[in-house]
C-alpha cells in the first residue's frame, strides 16, 4: 500500500535489564513476553523499511501514563486508591522510572509525522530522560488527592524481569529535532 510513514510503537521493555540510560543502539535483551513481542515488531519494522525502501520507524515509549491508562498500572491504580483513601500496597520506594505523559507521547508522534525527514527503520526513545523515584510519584499523588491512604512499601517484591532504574537516553530524538516533549515538572 502507498503511505507516507509507518510508525511502530515500541517499548522500553525491549531493552531488558540495563544499568544506565538506555540508548537505541544498545543490545536488546527482552526478559518478558511483552518485551519480546515488542522487540520482534521493531525488528520486523526495521527489516520491512529497509527491504522495501518504505518509511517506517519505531518510537520506543518509556513508562507512559495518563487518561485511558490501564487501571492496573502504578500511577492509575495509585490515583484511584488514593481517591478512595485505600491502602497503597507497593514495591520498593527507590525504584526509578522515566515517566511519559500520554499527551507528550502524542506530541512525539505528531512531530515525526510533520517532519520532512526520510526515515527507514530508525528507532527513537521517547521519554523525559529523567529518573523519578516511585516514592516521589506516590507522595505527589497523595498530596494532589488530599488522600489519607496508608502506604505499604515492599508489600510486593521486585519482579524478576524488572530493573531498579529505567531511563531513556533521548539524545537521538533531540538530535533529529523531532521531540516536542515538555518534561513534566510535577513528576
Amino acid at each position: 500500500i502507498d503511505y507516507k510513514l509507518f510508525i511502530n510503537t515500541g517499548s522500553s521493555s525491549e531493552y531488558g535489564k540495563k544499568n544506565g540510560p538506555m540508548k537505541e543502539n544498545d543490545i536488546l535483551e527482552p526478559n518478558s513476553d511483552y518485551g519480546f513481542s515488542k522487540f520482534a515488531a521493531t525488528l520486523y519494522c526495521d527489516y520491512f523499511a529497509k527491504k522495501h525502501k518504505k518509511q517506517a520507524i519505531t518510537l520506543r515509549l518509556f513508562s507512559p501514563f495518563g487518561p485511558a491508562d490501564s487501571k492496573n498500572r502504578l500511577i492509575s491504580s495509585s490515583i484511584v486508591n488514593a481517591l478512595r483513601n485505600k491502602d497503597l500496597n507497593l514495591t520498593s520506594p527507590d525504584i526509578e522510572r522515566d515517566y511519559l505523559f500520554v499527551e507528550d507521547a502524542v506530541d512525539a508522534y505528531l512531530a515525526v509525522m510533520s517532519s520532512n525527514l526520510k526515515l527507514y527503520g530508525e528507532i527513537f526513545n521517547v521519554g523525559s530522560g529523567k529518573r523519578t523515584k516511585i516514592a516521589k510519584v506516590i507522595k505527589d499523588i497523595l498530596k494532589f488527592t488530599n488522600s489519607r491512604s496508608k502506604i505499604n512499601w515492599n508489600a510486593y517484591p521486585l519482579r524478576e524481569y524488572d530493573s531498579k532504574s529505567w531511563v531513556a537516553d533521548i539524545r537521538k530524538i533531540k538530535k533529529y529535532s523531532l521531540s516536542l516533549l515538555q518534561t513534566q515538572e510535577s513528576l
